[in-house]
């Protein structure tokens, strides 16, 4: 493997052309509720467990699961598709003590470095990509942030504790021919979502890291991501680019961009007289990725549809014609995810796994429609179908900003779900022991099958 270098709107390999084709290994190394029938963030499983489980157990059941959820087999199944890359997103909290700040935790750096071995053996390349920073860089679950505000905007000590991992980072890892490069800010939403955005603030964001990292590695890839969940790259400055190994991703879920849950086939058109085709599709891509102003090799670092969703083969059709673009338009990709209970996965848990039973089963999913029926807010969906308490809070304040409400919500079913996280860690508490270390066992490959549908959509594209 050689280092990876940007040569105009290309990724080199040596003297060779590269485009990178490959997945997300989310919800491993940052634990996503959605994705692993657990709640709220990954820093309050891990603290609710503590106090149900005890400090000991808990880090057992943590560990056994950070171990099964990818392994030798995982690697050697991407190898055998015929994956090159991988992005892989992390929590700060996995390499640097939270108590302590500053102090790095070599254990995190050590499985770090295992993951991008085990990956260059296998001739794929990693993006390191820090999913959660000190302070939060958005107000949702994928950010492990468990309160309303992105502070990491606000704090100085948030964004130069930030500027000291990654030098850190860059310090242990810029010589690693295999780490493509790094992910500075995952899918920042700057300042809030409820406030106008602020491209500026998130730009100067951007300088510092990218001055920082550059003092140390000057090789290896500056991945930035737009405001907006990596969606408005229209906001990224101009100057940042002028780093020449410095590039950009976007991330897009074409089931969310169409009103794929009320229409049926693809293409197909909707009531407004839309027509939904792979046209539309690219059109959309393209503007979300501003291919005119940046003149830069292009990644579409997270994109997929839900793997349970009621049009799933429309949505394929969907997702196959983006793949065709990508191909069409030489761009790079990484499909989210790789593994995961089933939500959005290529690969998925079994359903007669011991996970799968008693988190997964009708009395737990029940409570799961339950607590969204009180709660979750339906972005995009007509009032009338919303949740309870948004009802009801507009009832005493009708003359409310209702997408303001609808994010105060969001963080109130956050907190109701403290009660749903405590009520799972009772449960596995009841276990003996051993089946409690056991437990995550369940995500080991041997546990999990490809999903044949999503498998015969990838499948020729990694090939190709």
């Amino acid at each position: 493997m050689q280092k990876i270098r940007i040569e105009g709107t290309r990724f080199m390999e040596g003297d060779k052309e590269i485009r990178f084709r490959g997945f997300d290994l989310g919800n491993w190394l940052l634990i996503e509720s959605h994705m692993a029938g657990l709640a709220h963030v990954d820093w309050k499983m891990k603290q609710v467990f503590a106090d149900v489980l005890g400090a000991e157990m808990a880090d057992a059941f943590f560990q056994s699961y950070c171990n099964n959820y990818m392994t030798e087999a995982d690697y050697d199944h991407m190898q055998e598709l015929g994956v090159n890359f991988v992005r892989l997103p992390f929590t700060y909290r996995m390499l640097e003590d939270g108590k302590n700040p500053g102090q790095w935790k070599q254990d995190g750096f050590d499985k770090l470095h295992a993951i991008v071995d085990a990956c260059a053996a296998r001739h794929i390349y990693v993006l390191l990509d820090m999913h959660a920073l000190p302070g939060g860089q958005a107000i949702d679950w994928n950010s492990d942030n468990a309160v309303s505000e992105a502070l990491y905007y606000q704090e100085a000590s948030y964004q130069q504790r930030t500027i000291a991992l990654w030098e850190e980072i860059a310090r242990q890892f810029k010589d690693h021919p295999a780490v493509m490069g790094y992910d500075p800010i995952g899918e920042p939403v700057c300042p809030d979502p409820t406030m106008p955005w602020d491209n500026d603030l998130l730009n100067d964001m951007y300088r510092p890291l990218q001055a920082a990292i550059r003092k140390i590695d000057s090789q290896s890839i500056f991945v930035l991501e737009g405001n907006q969940w990596s969606r408005d790259n229209k906001g990224l400055a101009l100057d940042l680019f002028d780093d020449p190994q410095t590039t950009y991703q976007t991330h897009l879920y074409p089931d969310r961009d169409y009103p794929s849950h009320e229409l049926q086939g693809w293409p197909c058109t909707g009531p407004d007289g839309t027509v939904y085709d792979k046209e539309w599709l690219r059109q959309n891509y393209l503007a979300t990725a501003d291919v005119e102003r940046i003149k830069r090799p292009v990644i579409a670092a997270e994109f997929g549809v839900a793997a349970q969703h009621p049009n799933l083969e429309s949505t394929l059709l969907c997702l196959h014609d983006l793949l065709e673009i990508f191909e069409e338009e030489n761009h790079s990709w990484a499909f989210w995810a790789y593994k995961d209970i089933g939500a959005y996965s290529l690969v998925h848990m079994n359903a007669d796994t011991p996970w799968a039973k008693l988190l997964l089963n009708e009395e737990m999913e029940k409570k799961r429609t339950q607590l969204s029926a009180l709660c979750e807010p339906l972005y995009g969906q007509p009032e009338d179908a919303q949740s309870l308490l948004f009802k009801e809070t507009l009832a005493i304040f009708p003359d409310a900003d209702h997408e303001f409400v609808r994010h105060r919500i969001r963080e109130a079913q956050r907190s109701l779900e403290l009660v749903m996280l405590r009520d799972i860690a009772e449960r596995i508490k009841q276990l003996p022991d051993e089946e409690i270390c056991a437990l995550p066992e369940s995500f080991h490959f041997n546990n999990c099958t490809p999903h044949a549908e999503t498998l015969a959509c990838l499948k020729p594209f990694f090939l190709s």
